[in-house]
């Protein structure tokens, strides 16, 4: 290796950390530690490495002159990235550097990747639908990766960087927004949701339906989702969280609240409505600025408009006889669903959970502790119970999702550390049974 001249190259060391740093602040990155590596100088070229430790992902910072617009522009935006480049070249010129270029490079560890190669190959058909998953410790991500195709008819390759709708798995950034109105002190989810949704019809204004109750699916409200629907397949897609609250008032509810657990998507549609008459802003936009916004989570998105394009979005299938079809049934209502993201952004909203940095511990393990009944007996009919948006489970919490063309899996581990995520575009793709075979031998794996 050739010893660079740092009189010579030094303005564009600079440049290329002084770019690097702004857009790791704007990623909110910026807790980790920078290291600048000068890889080698040959033939006028100056190859430079700029990697960042924090949160368990390399940051590969390039910097190149005298690129055309055209060809730039298909590299795609710059800040997102394609997440494939593992080093980064500074060619070398006598015009200024006008373009900067960022890529992610997950660390992985090599057993584990092995591991999880052996495991999904045999899941996903050639030339078809995939999966993203993640896997983390209390530190760092031990492997993100993306199998299978986004979109099979362009063979588009599904990555960190690729947005699935979550389906149920949205709960818990529901329940997350409630949490913050909580650490606000503009809720109380003890008291009846009447206090924030004056025209909602209470069947039990003696016994009235609480906030919690909705949280932890006891409210005995009708859900929507369920034969209690009847409505045109027109009217259920274009079902807002306005005209939802209509419709629930004129439906029979199902018992009184608080003496039976019942899974209930409309409940989780009541509370997307209650963040938006509480904040007076819209739910989608509630997200944005509290949760998405501030943790840099700029791939994720309440899905808000039937005609919406998701960038980097995968292409739902249902597969049947190894040959997969496209599946999709958007809608409009959100709460319970309808929230997109990516991989990559999972890492900051699973390091977010880790280090308590939008709500304070005891708001989380609230969210993170199963509910009761009237009666005090705790909830046992979901598993080991259930929280603010998570199913309870002897090792920590979980959730999963399904929906036409996607099926998603998470579990945070409280007591061991490890956190996965399963993200598929094939709606029968079995997420958490690949899950619990990864978590089974992962501490064998180290």
């Amino acid at each position: 290796m050739n010893r660079p001249n740092l009189k010579r190259y030094g303005n564009v060391i600079c440049q290329t950390l002084a770019m690097s740093l702004l857009v790791l602040a704007s990623r909110g990155y910026g807790d980790g530690g920078l290291q600048l590596n000068i890889l080698s100088v040959l033939n006028n070229q100056l190859d430079i490495e700029l990697s960042s430790t924090s949160n368990g992902f390399n940051y590969i910072f390039q910097q190149t002159t005298n690129l055309s617009d055209t060809l730039w522009n298909s590299f795609g935006d710059p800040i997102v990235g394609d997440g494939t480049a593992k080093t980064c070249t500074v060619v070398l010129a006598d015009t200024p550097a006008s373009y900067y270029r960022v890529s992610i490079e997950p660390r992985t560890n090599g057993v584990l990747e092995h591991y999880v190669d052996q495991l999904v190959a045999p899941t996903i058909i050639s030339n078809g639908p995939g999966a993203a998953i993640l896997v983390m410790n209390s530190n760092d991500v031990l492997l993100a990766k993306g199998y299978g195709y986004a979109n099979i008819s362009t063979l588009e390759p599904i990555t960190t960087n690729s947005v699935f709708d979550l389906a149920s798995v949205s709960k818990q950034y529901t329940a997350m927004g409630i949490s913050l109105l909580k650490s606000q002190g503009l809720i109380d989810v003890t008291r009846p949701l009447t206090n924030y949704m004056d025209d909602f019809d209470d069947p039990y204004p003696d016994r009235p339906v609480t906030v919690q109750d909705l949280l932890h699916h006891i409210s005995g409200l009708p859900d929507y989702t369920s034969d209690d629907w009847e409505g045109t397949p027109e009217e259920f897609r274009n079902l807002t969280l306005e005209s939802h609250l209509t419709w629930v008032n004129e439906t029979d509810e199902h018992r009184r609240p608080g003496i039976a657990f019942e899974y209930n998507n409309s409940g989780y549609v009541l509370l997307a409505l209650t963040i938006q008459r509480i904040t007076g802003i819209s739910f989608a936009n509630y997200l944005q600025t509290n949760l998405f916004g501030p943790l840099a989570m700029n791939q994720s998105l309440v899905f808000t408009n039937l005609s919406q394009q998701i960038p980097n979005g995968v292409t739902g299938y249902h597969v049947e006889g190894g040959t997969a079809t496209p599946s999709s049934e958007p809608t409009l209502v959100s709460g319970d669903g309808n929230i997109f993201c990516s991989i990559n952004d999972f890492v900051k909203y699973i390091t977010c959970l880790r280090q308590n940095t939008l709500i304070s511990d005891a708001l989380k393990q609230q969210a993170f502790s199963n509910g009761t009944f009237d009666s005090g007996s705790p909830i046992v009919d979901e598993g080991n119970g259930y929280g603010y948006g998570w199913s309870i489970t002897p090792l920590g919490v979980e959730h999963e999702g399904c929906w036409s063309g996607t099926s998603t899996y998470i579990q945070y581990n409280t007591n061991n550390a490890y956190a996965i995520v399963v993200l598929s575009n094939d709606e029968d793709y079995d997420c958490s049974s690949l899950a619990q075979s990864i978590l089974t031998n992962l501490p064998t794996l180290f």
